[in-house]
């Protein structure tokens, strides 16, 4: 345990510090952050819940690096719908990693106007791979995994329907092709 938190740090100060102040290529960057990121998006599925905690938690606070928010791959490799024989706890993980990275880009959508609304999500976290993950995980195998899913989608549904209605309507109007024009 104490060597994966002094590497989860490691990470951080090298990714965060050292490239900016030495401006390393993104080509190069964009590399290293792929690699780790698998990494450690499999320990959320580690047996010790101490490993699964750090791990968590550093990704949700990689997720607010700036290096990290402009990187589709990183939010494609969270939203890639797991498998239904996926392990229970690395299926939990990554359920309640979306929902805390949804509420959280759900709470900055709602001080943006309607019509510019897509642009607080990062590129890959979009409404369909949002649902699509959502569908792969209420598919899933165990009970818990898929009680939790559904509980929360019902819950989001409940309590920001009026937001979930017009993120809908929005996504409905993109796809097809209504623009400001039209109106």
């Amino acid at each position: 345990m104490a060597v994966f938190r002094l590497a989860i740090r490691l990470i951080q100060s090298l990714v965060v510090d050292f490239a900016v102040r030495h401006s390393l290529h993104r080509a190069d960057l964009v590399h290293c952050l792929e690699k780790l990121t698998s990494v450690i998006l499999q320990r959320t599925g580690d047996s010790s819940a101490r490993v699964r905690g750090t791990a968590k938690s550093h990704l949700l606070d990689m997720a607010q690096w700036p290096q990290i928010r402009s990187l589709s791959n990183f939010w494609h490799d969270l939203l890639r719908p797991f498998e239904p024989t996926t392990l229970d706890r690395l299926a939990l993980s990554r359920i309640e990693l979306v929902i805390r990275l949804f509420a959280e880009h759900r709470r900055q959508l709602a001080t943006v106007p309607v019509t510019s609304a897509t642009s607080v999500f990062p590129p890959g976290f979009t409404i369909p791979t949002l649902a699509a993950f959502a569908a792969q995980a209420i598919k899933h195998r165990a009970g818990e995994p898929t009680d939790f899913t559904r509980v929360q989608s019902q819950y989001a549904f409940y309590y920001n329907r009026y937001l979930l209605m017009s993120v809908t309507s929005l996504c409905w109007l993109v796809y097809c092709g209504f623009t400001e024009q039209d109106a």
